[in-house]
């Protein structure tokens, strides 16, 4: 029923046929790529075997690298997210014990000036300049963002003073810019 070259018929000379260009092309081997080829996968003890001889290479301990983790109970994990909790408290602490808040500080004063002013006293972490009033427009939609406005200085004319604070490195600076 179907035409092949074998039947007196030449290639592609069929409806159904295939050119002679495609009939050639197509009759050639498929090569080999990595994901034609049967991959074995190696066992686990040959992997184990492998990542402890590149940590040898490397110079690093492979039984404290290659240690099993240990899985924590949910007591643990609380122990743990509690004692890490107590930690960020009291850095926030220690840090609350460098800073000193300054009132009354006039509108057009920078960060910069501020650390300026109380370097002084001993090494400035960082000083910051809050509660600024800007100018906000009456309509929510048209009112741009307190950035934008600290960038163009649209300050607000009725309030004159803004808060400060200065974080200083340690803690005998603040007791000398206190006195």
């Amino acid at each position: 029923f179907g035409l092949r070259p074998d039947d007196g018929q030449a290639v592609g000379s069929g409806l159904f046929s295939i050119s002679p260009k495609t009939a050639s092309a197509s009759l050639s081997p498929v090569p080999a790529t990595p994901y034609t080829a049967l991959s074995i996968p190696k066992s686990k003890r040959e992997r184990l075997k492998e990542k402890r001889a590149a940590l040898i290479a490397e110079g690093k301990d492979p039984d404290v690298e290659l240690k099993p983790k240990v899985k924590l109970t949910r007591r643990q994990k609380y122990e743990e997210h509690q004692r890490k909790i107590e930690e960020m408290v009291e850095r926030r602490e220690e840090e609350k014990s460098r800073t000193i808040f300054v009132g009354n500080v006039p509108v057009g004063t920078e960060g910069r000036h501020l650390k300026k002013l109380f370097s002084q006293f001993g090494e400035v972490h960082s000083a910051r300049i809050r509660s600024v009033a800007y100018l906000q427009s009456k309509e929510k939609k048209n009112s741009l963002s307190r950035k934008v406005l600290a960038i163009k200085g649209a300050l607000n004319a009725e309030r004159d003073t803004c808060n400060g604070y200065v974080h200083f490195v340690d803690e005998a600076s603040v007791e000398k810019a206190l006195a």
